[in-house]
């Protein structure tokens, strides 16, 4: 039996009965109210910190013999990469996956439904019998989403190993005065090594009890860590318990690299969150980034083909955004400026009237976007058993 830890809210929430209040937690080893510092050992982070990063809500009915939820949940963290492309973990969308880990016969999920939203605060978004809270102003529908072919959640291994835990989400419009995260080049890639500093972003919990006590999971941190394990696929965040460190909640978000660039940022999207390393989970050590520069021609590809058959809403850059110039500009292949330091620049149409109309359609390829509301009908799989 192998025992894997993902890094998710769903895991978390799967993993614990609901606590009746907070009073209940004061019973856990080693609990203490004083020690709820942000991600772990990090800081609250403002809208503007880290624009880029964004909360995963998954909304949805879940049902369960005579038991019907309607639900609304974060469920992961995330990055904009595009005005209409997020970057997150595989497992973030991987219903199936973990129902079928979970074990749950009967469990159906209708009226599925992802969203993208940059809120400090989406700790409103769990378990509740009252129906779903409404969502923020500012969130944008996911109509699509891809993880590669060869994720599978059966096989994911602790330590470090190509685990594919990575996926894009296709948003239903541009989003307009944000800036995106940048994804790390190939070339900047080769001073990504161990002991580097990384920049770390998510809603995860703030303290490493098993289970995260109200208030302390789904607001928005920041911290600097460091690469403590590095390998071609994956690498670790943090190593000792006084490290910043990520944990449930993180899962999907990013790490930022700095490199030395002439570019107007020298920021760079580097890492996922994905898993623990060990068996201690969030608790004693850091925890394990999919590699971005891993999969940087899976996420071209991906980005191209949803561009080429017309189901993306922004293809004035179609794969990859390179990273901008000294002036804050990205130019196309024809010269003209796609992005500023205001973001998105509109460009004048060159296309056909057939290809037009084929981008008018709006088509979405692939299957419709899906929900964690089956952790509000499941709750016992954090220790996640892979036979």
């Amino acid at each position: 039996m192998r025992i894997v830890f993902l890094l998710s809210i769903p895991t978390l929430a799967l993993a614990t009965e609901p606590l009746e209040d907070l009073d209940a937690f004061h019973d856990v080893p080693g609990f203490d109210e004083e020690d709820f510092d942000p991600i772990i050992n990090g800081e609250d982070a403002n809208i503007d910190e880290w624009p880029m990063a964004g909360g995963l809500l998954a909304s949805g009915t879940g049902t369960l013999g005579p038991i019907e939820l309607d639900g609304r949940l974060l469920m992961c963290s995330s990055t904009l990469i595009a005005p209409d492309v997020v970057l997150s973990a595989a497992h973030c969308v991987d219903l199936a996956g973990i129902l079928d880990q979970a074990g749950i016969p009967g469990l159906t999920i209708a009226d599925l439904e992802f969203a993208w939203s940059r809120q400090t605060d989406l700790s409103m978004y769990q378990f509740s019998l009252t129906g779903p809270e409404p969502y923020p102003d500012d969130v944008v529908l996911v109509h699509d989403y891809v993880h590669p072919d060869a994720w599978d959640i059966g096989q994911l291994q602790m330590g470090l190993h190509k685990n594919n835990d990575i996926s894009l989400l296709f948003l239903d419009e541009a989003v307009e005065g944000v800036p995106f995260g940048v994804i790390i080049t190939e070339e900047e890639d080769d001073a990504f090594e161990v002991g580097v500093d990384v920049e770390i972003v998510g809603w995860g919990q703030q303290t490493d009890a098993q289970a995260a006590p109200e208030g302390t999971v789904g607001l928005k941190q920041m911290g600097t860590s460091w690469v403590s394990l590095n390998a071609k696929a994956e690498f670790k965040v943090g190593e000792e318990v006084d490290d910043v460190r990520k944990c449930h909640g993180d899962s999907g978000g990013p790490s930022f690299f700095e490199v030395e660039t002439d570019s107007s940022t020298p920021w760079r999207v580097v890492g996922v969150t994905s898993h623990s390393y060990d068996l201690s989970d969030c608790r004693e050590t850091g925890g394990v980034d999919t590699r971005v520069s891993a999969y940087l021609d899976w996420i071209e590809d991906e980005m191209r083909a949803r561009c080429d058959d017309g189901s993306r809403v922004w293809c004035d850059i179609e794969g990859i955004l390179p990273p901008p110039n000294a002036e804050g500009e990205i130019i196309d292949d024809d010269g003209n400026v796609v992005w500023d330091k205001e973001g998105p620049v509109e460009v004048a149409a060159t296309s056909t009237p057939d290809e037009d109309e084929a981008k008018a359609c709006g088509c979405a390829s692939g299957t419709s976007p899906l929900s964690g509301v089956w952790l509000l009908l499941a709750l016992p799989l954090l220790r996640r058993r892979i036979r």
